[in-house]
Protein backbone atom coordinates (compact mmCIF):
# COMPACT_ATOMS: atom_id res chain seq x y z
CA UNK A 1 0.00 0.00 0.00
CA UNK A 2 2.77 2.50 0.56
CA UNK A 3 4.28 1.98 -2.58
CA UNK A 4 1.23 2.96 -4.41
CA UNK A 5 1.12 6.20 -2.11
CA UNK A 6 4.74 6.97 -3.61
CA UNK A 7 6.86 6.82 -1.10
CA UNK A 8 10.26 6.99 -1.71
CA UNK A 9 12.11 4.98 0.90
CA UNK A 10 10.94 2.26 3.28
CA UNK A 11 13.38 1.03 6.37
CA UNK A 12 12.66 -2.44 7.55
CA UNK A 13 13.33 -2.57 11.18
CA UNK A 14 13.52 -6.10 12.87
CA UNK A 15 15.15 -8.17 16.31
CA UNK A 16 16.37 -10.42 13.75
CA UNK A 17 18.19 -8.28 10.97
CA UNK A 18 18.49 -11.56 8.77
CA UNK A 19 14.61 -11.44 8.93
CA UNK A 20 14.74 -7.89 8.18
CA UNK A 21 17.22 -8.20 5.02
CA UNK A 22 15.00 -11.26 3.89
CA UNK A 23 11.69 -8.81 3.61
CA UNK A 24 13.86 -5.94 2.14
CA UNK A 25 15.06 -8.24 -0.68
CA UNK A 26 11.63 -9.18 -1.18
CA UNK A 27 10.05 -5.66 -1.32
CA UNK A 28 13.32 -4.64 -3.65
CA UNK A 29 12.27 -7.37 -6.24
CA UNK A 30 8.66 -6.53 -6.36
CA UNK A 31 8.71 -2.30 -6.00
CA UNK A 32 11.98 -1.73 -7.87
CA UNK A 33 11.99 1.60 -7.72
CA UNK A 34 11.48 1.68 -3.73
CA UNK A 35 14.16 2.23 -1.66
CA UNK A 36 14.56 0.05 0.98
CA UNK A 37 16.51 -0.34 3.75
CA UNK A 38 17.07 -3.33 6.41
CA UNK A 39 18.41 -2.44 10.00
CA UNK A 40 18.65 -4.28 13.09
CA UNK A 41 16.35 -2.84 15.99
CA UNK A 42 19.02 -2.20 18.61
CA UNK A 43 21.55 -0.71 17.07
CA UNK A 44 19.83 0.99 14.37
CA UNK A 45 16.64 2.54 15.42
CA UNK A 46 17.84 4.91 17.51
CA UNK A 47 20.17 6.12 14.77
CA UNK A 48 17.22 6.80 12.24
CA UNK A 49 13.99 7.75 14.42
CA UNK A 50 14.87 11.21 13.81
CA UNK A 51 14.44 10.94 9.95
CA UNK A 52 11.62 8.97 10.56
CA UNK A 53 7.85 9.53 9.91
CA UNK A 54 5.73 6.34 10.27
CA UNK A 55 6.74 3.60 13.38
CA UNK A 56 4.64 0.31 12.77
CA UNK A 57 4.98 -2.11 15.54
CA UNK A 58 3.82 -5.42 13.60
CA UNK A 59 5.27 -7.66 16.89
CA UNK A 60 2.53 -9.12 19.07
CA UNK A 61 4.48 -6.81 22.16
CA UNK A 62 1.23 -4.69 23.60
CA UNK A 63 -1.06 -7.14 23.15
CA UNK A 64 -0.34 -8.23 26.82
CA UNK A 65 1.34 -5.22 27.60
CA UNK A 66 4.85 -4.03 27.43
CA UNK A 67 6.76 -2.27 24.62
CA UNK A 68 9.19 -3.06 22.22
CA UNK A 69 10.36 0.78 21.90
CA UNK A 70 12.00 3.18 24.37
CA UNK A 71 9.30 5.63 24.11
CA UNK A 72 11.74 8.77 24.58
CA UNK A 73 12.50 7.55 20.99
CA UNK A 74 9.04 9.12 20.13
CA UNK A 75 8.25 12.31 18.85
CA UNK A 76 5.71 14.54 18.02
CA UNK A 77 6.06 14.84 14.26
CA UNK A 78 5.35 10.67 14.34
CA UNK A 79 2.20 8.38 13.26
CA UNK A 80 2.46 5.37 15.06
CA UNK A 81 0.64 2.81 14.40
CA UNK A 82 0.32 -0.90 16.59
CA UNK A 83 -1.08 -3.80 14.59
CA UNK A 84 -2.18 -5.40 18.02
CA UNK A 85 -6.39 -4.77 18.46
CA UNK A 86 -6.75 -5.81 21.69
CA UNK A 87 -6.35 -3.80 23.96
CA UNK A 88 -7.22 -0.95 21.66
CA UNK A 89 -4.54 1.63 23.00
CA UNK A 90 -1.56 -0.24 23.85
CA UNK A 91 1.39 0.82 25.45
CA UNK A 92 3.14 2.19 22.64
CA UNK A 93 0.11 4.37 21.61
CA UNK A 94 -0.30 5.58 24.75
CA UNK A 95 3.39 6.54 25.47
CA UNK A 96 3.10 8.59 21.63
CA UNK A 97 -0.12 9.90 22.34
CA UNK A 98 1.99 11.58 25.68
CA UNK A 99 4.84 12.71 23.60
CA UNK A 100 2.20 14.16 21.19
CA UNK A 101 2.59 11.39 18.38
CA UNK A 102 -0.64 10.73 15.96
CA UNK A 103 -1.53 7.47 16.59
CA UNK A 104 -3.54 4.62 14.77
CA UNK A 105 -4.55 2.00 16.74
CA UNK A 106 -4.68 -1.83 15.61
CA UNK A 107 -8.44 -2.08 15.61
CA UNK A 108 -9.27 0.10 13.15
CA UNK A 109 -6.81 -1.35 10.83
CA UNK A 110 -8.49 -4.52 11.70
CA UNK A 111 -11.50 -2.96 10.59
CA UNK A 112 -11.07 -0.98 7.47
CA UNK A 113 -8.90 -3.89 6.12
CA UNK A 114 -12.26 -5.86 6.68
CA UNK A 115 -13.81 -3.35 4.71
CA UNK A 116 -11.63 -3.21 1.97
CA UNK A 117 -11.89 -7.44 1.51
CA UNK A 118 -15.30 -7.24 2.05
CA UNK A 119 -15.63 -4.85 -0.84
CA UNK A 120 -13.30 -6.46 -3.36
CA UNK A 121 -15.18 -9.88 -2.95
CA UNK A 122 -18.26 -8.30 -3.33
CA UNK A 123 -17.64 -5.48 -5.31
CA UNK A 124 -20.49 -3.26 -2.84
CA UNK A 125 -19.41 -0.78 -0.43
CA UNK A 126 -18.71 -2.14 3.10
CA UNK A 127 -21.15 -0.58 5.78
CA UNK A 128 -18.58 0.34 7.95
CA UNK A 129 -20.31 1.54 10.95
CA UNK A 130 -22.06 -1.71 10.98
CA UNK A 131 -18.66 -3.62 10.71
CA UNK A 132 -18.00 -1.80 13.45
CA UNK A 133 -20.50 -1.72 15.28
CA UNK A 134 -20.20 -5.73 15.57
CA UNK A 135 -16.21 -5.37 15.63
CA UNK A 136 -16.83 -3.72 19.20
CA UNK A 137 -19.06 -6.22 20.02
CA UNK A 138 -17.38 -8.98 19.30
CA UNK A 139 -14.02 -7.57 20.84
CA UNK A 140 -16.02 -6.57 24.12
CA UNK A 141 -16.41 -10.50 24.65
CA UNK A 142 -13.03 -10.35 25.66
CA UNK A 143 -12.90 -7.38 28.01
CA UNK A 144 -9.84 -5.79 26.42
CA UNK A 145 -11.50 -3.82 23.55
Amino acid sequence: ILSLHKISNLTIVNRTIEKAQTLAKSLKEKFGELDVKALSFSGDLPKIIDSTDLIVNSTSVGWEGGLIIDPDLLQKKHLVADLVYMPEETELLKEAKIRGAKTLPGKLMLLYQGASSFEVWTKTQAPVEQMHEALNKELSIYGKS
